[in-house]
């Protein structure tokens, strides 16, 4: 019932490549955000903030660098905890279920977003989409290692 399986290499790669990517665009984005006046201009006038705009830039910056680590602690996480499942523990098929849940909330929480413009947003939607369909491999290697 409780049967596990040493995670393959090749899906540790695809693991590894998709979620270093996923932060590698993250932290692209919003480097892009910060640094973009007009966006900061748009979201002083969108939030109605009064008086010098200057003085909400730290405000601003902090949201931007709050919602970067909001959208990386899943990939994060994951690669690292994928790593030690091929190192030193084994994965099963509670393992599967969990991160593929996290990562379909990461999937979500991107996609609603909604920076259709941004080239880096599809991308990072391609990476999730990836990171899903090798964890759904992953259970015909548990099933395969139950067998034997």
């Amino acid at each position: 019932m409780h049967s596990q399986a040493k995670l393959p290499l090749k899906q540790l790669y695809i693991i590894l490549i998709a979620c270093s990517l996923i932060i590698l665009l993250s932290s692209i984005d919003v480097l892009m955000r910060v640094k973009d006046v007009t966006l900061f201009e748009n979201w002083v006038k969108a939030q109605a903030l009064e008086g010098d705009s200057s003085l909400y830039l730290n405000q601003y910056v902090g949201l931007n660098l709050s919602l970067f680590f909001m959208k990386i602690i899943i990939p994060v996480s994951f690669a690292i905890y994928s790593y030690a499942a091929y190192v030193k523990i084994k994965i099963n098929q509670l393992y599967v279920l969990i991160w593929s849940i996290l990562n379909i909330g990461g999937l979500a929480y991107t996609a609603f977003d909604r920076q259709f413009p941004n080239i880096l947003y599809y991308v990072i939607i391609i990476c999730y989409v990836f990171l899903v369909l090798t964890l759904l491999s992953l259970v015909d290697v548990i099933r395969e290692s139950k067998s034997k």
